[in-house]
């Protein structure tokens, strides 16, 4: 009887053992599974479309498999955290309330896992990033959005435009970016003085472009084109409106594409009297936002104002010629 009893102990010790280690195990695995569909979970809820002028808003798509709660996370603007209130569902849009002010010139949205501080996604616009900022004088404001829902190639500059429709709470449907498709920004004369600024557009392709409905926008200002452009060629617009220095210019097609962006913010030390130019004609990055990353130096230079004829030191067309002597 005290053998049996001692094999009974025995083996009880022995199952404790090795049990341990495997709940071990089954709760380690747990863990790790738990933290493997939680992490896709937030990653995959982006920033997808804002109001930057007029009544603040942030609009938010969750690109994942899975609900995501909003408690864990802030909305940060500019350096301010803001608490988020909701549930975004899967491939589902949130419009959380309590969106802060936002200036329209430039700024910085990003959103952030609480009480970490880590960005899941973040933008800069205008003169901060290659986000653009968007015109003023609209019976509904524009916002930025992404051009679709969750769109993302890694530039910014591509996956967010300006959506003169917006659709804050439903599904995105602005024009996709074509930069540096045709038509380009190419001379700006007048930046610095104050006065309305005369704006040369280059066209690389080799047909006319009817520019009719095109609209160039700039700080909150706007200006809508007529006309054509000939192939090969270049033409001179008066704007309407002075420049804002610093400021990044964008321009749109009549069907709201964005098709070249240009900025000149951090510009060294120049004479306000030259012109902003691209050398050689209709060259990019179509991408910026400010003097660096618009070819500053490079590519976008301060040079004697060659409004006609071109910018570079090729012979002019047939067409710049007539455009000059009319």
């Amino acid at each position: 009887m005290h053998d049996m009893r001692y094999l009974a102990s025995a083996h009880r010790r022995l199952l404790k053992r090795h049990a341990r280690p495997a709940i071990r195990d089954s709760a380690a695995g747990l863990i790790v599974a738990l933290l493997a569909v939680a992490a896709p979970a937030r990653a995959d809820l982006m920033l997808n479309e804002i109001s930057v002028r007029g009544l603040p808003a942030v609009e938010l798509y969750n690109n994942g498999s899975l609900p995501v709660d909003l408690i864990d996370f802030r909305l940060d603007i500019n350096g301010i955290l803001l608490p988020l209130v909701g549930i975004v569902p899967p491939g589902g849009l949130l419009v959380p309330t309590g969106a802060n002010s936002m200036p329209g010139e430039g700024g910085a949205v990003a959103l952030r896992e609480y009480p970490s501080g880590i960005a899941v996604d973040s933008i800069a616009y205008g003169f901060l990033g290659g986000v653009p900022t968007p015109p003023l004088g609209f019976p509904i404001q524009p916002t930025i959005a992404r051009w679709k829902d969750g769109v993302s190639t890694g530039d910014p500059a591509r996956d967010w435009t300006i959506d003169f429709t917006p659709s804050l709470g439903l599904p995105n449907e602005a024009p996709e970016p074509a930069l540096g498709r045709d038509v380009v920004l190419n001379e700006i004369q007048g930046i610095d003085l104050g006065d309305p600024d005369s704006l040369e557009l280059m066209n690389r392709l080799g047909r006319a472009i009817d520019l009719t409905g095109w609209q160039v926008v700039h700080g909150g200002s706007r200006f809508t084109l007529s006309g054509s452009i000939e192939a090969i060629d270049r033409r001179v617009f008066t704007l309407p409106f002075a420049a804002h220095p610093g400021e990044a210019w964008y321009l749109f097609d009549r069907a709201g594409v964005r098709v070249d962006q240009l900025g000149t913010l951090g510009e060294p030390a120049h004479d306000p009297t030259l012109c902003v130019s691209r050398s050689p004609d209709g060259a990019g990055p179509n991408d910026g936002y400010d003097w660096t990353s618009s070819g500053g130096g490079v590519t976008l230079l301060r040079t004697t104002c060659t409004l006609y004829p071109p910018t570079a030191s090729e012979p002019a067309t047939w067409g710049s010629l007539r455009l000059l002597y009319r």
